[in-house]
């Protein structure tokens, strides 16, 4: 009897357990995640709150260090921790407002930068060694981030640095723990938009050999007004405000940044569930009422990306073939407003960026001597063949898909390859040596002189041609002041335009809606909304 007493009991506690349900695990913001590949919906779980920020974007790859942080949603993530050392206005001034330097000058052909009494999050101070270290990096040939500027070369040693010939920057000298100075090798040049760059703790990042410094990626040590506590790769990071930051306490407590699809966007648009949304590469709602009524939409930066021929190689050295490839590639259909592959062109530079000239393209009506043989194209007696490299960032594999079509559609056999820019470099030099036909989409940062001292000059990524080139203007820049600097780089995409030796690329399709109610949101056609005093922001 007593041993079926104790069935029964077991059974009876099985048949409780199992009609309970299991205990949902909430993530300490509110959080639930859903069953649902990469995508954390926090629209249902968390209510309004005035000191929430509810972001979409994507690319959440858990890149949290401000100088190798490529995505918009990493950029954001690691721009909202970090200072620059100067801030840039939305007209593209520079200020020493809500930034590292509290001073900024050029004397004498050297600039004296004096920083704040800013803290890293760990209370050690902000100071010049931390500069120097994060400007090491950037000056290092093995670099990979997209935050080096081509100014940066005018600071004295900067060359031999990175050519391996020094072991330090011989124009970088440190006065004390706040202040430096930097020696020039031309004074006359403006030198503000080279130091916009956000520099990283020594001994937080330093601790670690150079080579691994990309494992603590996603493990920042900032200064900023906000700071990472919940963070899942491809799905979703939350940051919370700093009652310490220096400036002043931010207005919204917790950032909330999440991944969605399409169509999440679409329906978060329309049901008004998230604060900032990054409708990237999509215009098709654009003029719909129902959204204008709840959000202001920005043109937050172009797809800044440029097609280069690997030249001198191949078929490409013929300026005729050149020449006809592009007006193949012009005709398609970028004339849209969603994608638009730009008819007055700017050659390294977008319209975005106000370093650009508008020249019409001299090649609309060339004819080659080349046979369509069954729907295959020959040149010199063989089928013609290209090569498309480039990496996947942006909107470079929708522009290299329609290029391929298109290219494909006049006869010409396509091989489309992604491959990181690296291997470009590797395998541009290897296929020259072959003579093949190879094109390539290379891309640069917005609003900064294209930097072709950087990936052209004196390597293998173009050809002879333009690299003697790029090396004839920029012998000739000196002494210039940073204006005329500019001009001559707008003579030098005006030179490689007419020779085909290079085709701008602008998609000005990158929209940010972001909801009426909220104050104090840095936005405009050049900067983002996270490149700003984010710490005033508020929500009314």
């Amino acid at each position: 009897m007593q041993k079926l007493s104790k069935v029964l009991s077991i059974l009876i506690l099985i048949i409780f357990l199992a009609g309970c349900k299991p205990e949902e695990k909430f993530i300490d913001d509110g959080i639930v995640p859903k069953n649902k590949v990469n995508v954390v919906d926090i629209s249902d779980e968390i209510p309004y709150s005035r000191n929430i920020l509810k972001v979409v974007e994507n690319g959440i790859d858990g890149v949290f260090n401000p100088l190798y942080a490529i995505s918009d949603a990493d950029k954001t993530i690691s721009f909202l921790q970090f200072l620059p050392i100067i801030f840039k206005n939305r007209d593209l001034t520079y200020t020493t407002n809500n930034s590292l330097a509290v001073d900024f000058k050029n004397i004498n052909g050297n600039l004296r930068i004096r920083l704040r009494d800013i803290d890293w999050w760990d209370k050690t101070p902000v100071t010049s060694e931390d500069v120097l270290f994060s400007l090491k990096i950037l000056l290092d040939k093995n670099y990979t981030g997209v935050e080096r500027s081509s100014l940066l070369f005018n600071i004295k040693g900067a060359w031999d640095f990175y050519n391996n010939k020094s072991d330090e920057i011989s124009g970088f000298k440190i006065l004390d723990e706040k202040s430096f100075l930097i020696a020039l090798e031309n004074p006359d040049i403006e030198m503000d938009p080279a130091f916009n760059f956000r520099p990283i703790s020594k001994a937080y990042y330093g601790s670690v050999p150079f080579s691994e410094i990309r494992k603590l990626d996603d493990k920042p040590m900032g200064n900023g007004a906000y700071e990472i506590y919940n963070y899942e790769k491809l799905n979703f990071c939350n940051l919370r405000s700093k009652a310490d930051f220096y400036y002043n306490t931010p207005a919204i407590k917790d950032i909330f940044i999440r991944e969605e699809t399409l169509s999440d966007k679409k329906s978060d648009l329309y049901n008004g569930e998230a604060d900032i949304i990054d409708i990237y590469g999509n215009n098709e709602i654009r003029f719909d009422e129902t959204i204008r009524d709840n959000y202001n939409m920005f043109t937050v930066y172009e797809n800044n990306s440029t097609l280069l021929m690997n030249v001198p190689s191949g078929d490409l050295v013929d300026p005729t073939i050149r020449k006809f490839i592009f007006s193949i590639i012009d005709e398609e259909d970028f004339s849209t407003e969603r994608y638009k592959l730009l008819k007055y062109d700017v050659g390294i530079v977008s319209l975005s960026n106000r370093f650009y000239s508008k020249i019409e393209l001299p090649y609309q009506d060339v004819n080659p001597n080349l046979n369509n043989i069954d729907g295959t194209l020959f040149i010199n007696g063989k089928p013609f063949k290209i090569t498309l490299l480039y990496s996947n960032v942006g909107l470079n594999d929708f522009v290299a898909t329609r290029i391929e079509e298109k290219l494909k559609s006049v006869g010409i056999s396509v091989n489309k390859a992604v491959r990181t820019p690296e291997e470009i470099k590797r395998d541009i030099s290897a296929m020259r040596e072959e003579m093949a036909n190879v094109i390539y989409i290379s891309n640069f940062e917005n609003g900064d002189v294209p930097d072709f001292g950087l990936l052209y000059a004196g390597s293998e990524f173009m050809g002879a041609p333009q690299e003697n080139r790029f090396k004839m203007y920029v012998d000739l820049m000196e002494p210039m002041n940073y204006r005329k600097r500019i001009e001559r780089y707008r003579r030098f995409s005006e030179d490689l335009i007419e020779n085909a030796w290079v085709r701008g690329i602008g998609s000005p399709i990158a929209r940010t809606y972001i909801r009426t109610n909220l104050r104090y949101v840095f936005n405009s056609e050049n900067l983002s909304w996270y490149e700003g005093d984010v710490w005033n922001i508020s929500i009314q």
